[in-house]
């Protein structure tokens, strides 16, 4: 009987409302149909579920196409699209909530079956709830006001999946949505650097991205203390890889700084960052007793070495010769004196060490 109910009030719905209503009505009843059936175990309340999920995801598209671009309605986070949109969404996480309370009976049944639902649902709830905010910030911002707010959103969108789902996706399992995770948070954040206009950049802009840096930075320590902590043991690729990241990360955030004191000449500055990057790189491969830290620290000077011989030597004037051999002839003897008193624990063998 209350099957019937809810199927005559799921066909009235559209005869007496229309627009974002009809996806909040079907929205609700989309989990409360669901509900019903963990209490019943009634399968209709399954098959009603599931076209309510499909009735729910075309309404909601529809709301999206039908929304204002130009002139958006009301002002952010306080108008009916927003509400609509953050509703869906809550509904979709609420779904997948009550997939996993239930996990043992939906992983027996039929048409909603735990396996994909889950996943699928969270899924779902995370890609509305992420759409909703960045349409905001696309439609009552402008400039580099809007794109900051979008990278400071993303970042801490990702850090907060990271953390959020850590048990629903343990990072034993699946190690490679972790490293994943981390690798789009840093190249986000490099790119929006890189490819945005500083020179007009007021201060709200600017505290955006260095409040990015911070959740990147926590994002990617998170995952990397969590990573050596499960897997227990130096993995070589892995390693690399993070540097890569880490060193990225660490020059973009001199340009960044550089920029924003006005300085647009980024030469010196490139191999002055690189450099403190391959001083840490060594103190922490002679710290941790790791050969691979050591062996990526001579890479990056290596890089520096290659980039004052052969580029900046032929592009400076006098002057700057003269402080390019002063550098170069600072860091050949700090390699030198490296190699001489260290050459043993440089390239020992990790297993080696006590």
């Amino acid at each position: 009987m209350l099957g019937l109910v809810l199927t005559f009030v799921s066909i009235t719905v559209p005869l007496q409302l229309d627009g974002n209503l009809i996806t909040l009505c079907w929205a609700s009843e989309m989990v409360l149909l669901l509900w019903l059936y963990t209490k019943s175990k009634i399968r209709v309340y399954e098959r009603g579920t599931f076209i309510l999920v499909c009735l729910t995801l075309i309404s909601f598209l529809v709301d999206v196409f039908k929304a204002p671009i130009d002139d958006p309605i009301g002002i952010i986070f306080l108008n009916s699209t927003f509400a609509t949109s953050i509703f869906v969404g809550l509904a979709m996480g609420t779904f997948a909530l009550l997939m996993e309370q239930y996990r043992d009976f939906f992983s027996k049944a039929r048409l909603l079956n735990y396996t994909p639902w889950n996943a699928m649902m969270f899924l779902l709830s995370v890609a509305i709830l992420y759409y909703t905010f960045m349409e905001e910030f696309y439609l009552y911002f402008d400039g580099t006001t809007r794109s900051g707010a979008m990278l400071l959103f993303t970042s801490v969108v990702i850090g907060l999946l990271c953390y959020a789902f850590r048990k629903r996706f343990p990072m034993k399992r699946n190690m490679f949505l972790y490293i994943s995770a981390i690798g789009i948070n840093v190249f986000v954040y490099i790119l929006n650097i890189w490819c945005e206009q500083w020179q007009n950049m007021t201060l709200c802009p600017s505290l955006l991205r260095w409040c990015t840096v911070l959740f990147v930075i926590a994002n990617l320590s998170y995952v990397v203390r969590h990573y050596y902590a499960t897997v227990a043991e130096l993995k070589v690729g892995f390693t690399i890889y993070l540097n890569i990241l880490a060193t990225l990360l660490w020059v973009t955030i001199v340009r960044s700084f550089l920029w924003q004191i006005e300085i647009e000449e980024f030469s010196a500055g490139f191999s002055l960052s690189l450099s403190i990057a391959g001083f840490v790189q060594m103190g922490l491969g002679m710290r941790f007793h790791q050969k691979v830290l050591r062996m990526i620290s001579l890479a990056t000077f290596g890089i520096v070495l290659f980039k004052l011989v052969f580029i900046d030597l032929w592009a400076m004037p006098t002057i700057g010769k003269i402080i390019v051999f002063i550098i170069l002839g600072l860091i050949l003897l700090v390699l030198s004196f490296l190699y001489q008193k260290l050459k043993d624990v440089l390239f020992k063998n990790d297993e080696n060490v006590p």
